[in-house]
């Protein structure tokens, strides 16, 4: 079974700024910055992991109809999928 990510990124109006998280794992992670997203759940929309990821990582919620996705990527390895989103 494939493994489904999402990773998104939030500007603040004038673009200069972006909210990244900082990694505590896996080890080889720790302390380098990183896009906010995880796993997509077995039947969750792309979308809607997107804001659940956003607000378990962050605290604040995201309207699903606030992110607007940019990129799917896919490696020719059949366990690598990702999503990328940005908010609106």
């Amino acid at each position: 079974m494939n493994t489904n990510y999402v990773l998104g990124f939030v500007f603040n109006k004038s673009r200069t700024k972006v909210a990244l998280i900082k990694k505590n794992r896996p080890e080889w992670q720790a302390g380098k910055l990183n896009g906010i997203g995880g796993k997509i759940e077995e039947n969750e929309a792309c979308v809607d992991a997107m804001s659940r990821e956003f607000l378990e990582e962050t605290g604040y919620f995201i309207e699903r109809n606030e992110w607007r996705h940019v990129l799917t990527m896919e490696k020719e390895h059949p366990d690598l999928y990702l999503e990328i989103n940005k908010r609106v």
